[in-house]
């Protein structure tokens, strides 16, 4: 993640957003990923206990 960041700054893409956020941005960036992995871990866990009315 730092990498990107300083590739992002080196590459002026939003650059003065990163250098004056660049913590929470990180912190952000890995909640988010943290956040998708749960859901899908869910999903998979739904579909194993799908219940089917008929």
């Amino acid at each position: 993640m730092d990498r990107a960041i300083d590739e992002c700054i080196r590459e002026n893409v939003l650059r003065d957003f990163l250098m004056e956020h660049r913590a929470e941005a990180r912190a952000m960036s890995i909640f988010e990923y943290e956040q998708e992995r749960h859901m899908q871990q869910e999903r998979e866990a739904g579909w194993t206990f799908t219940v089917v009315e008929t």
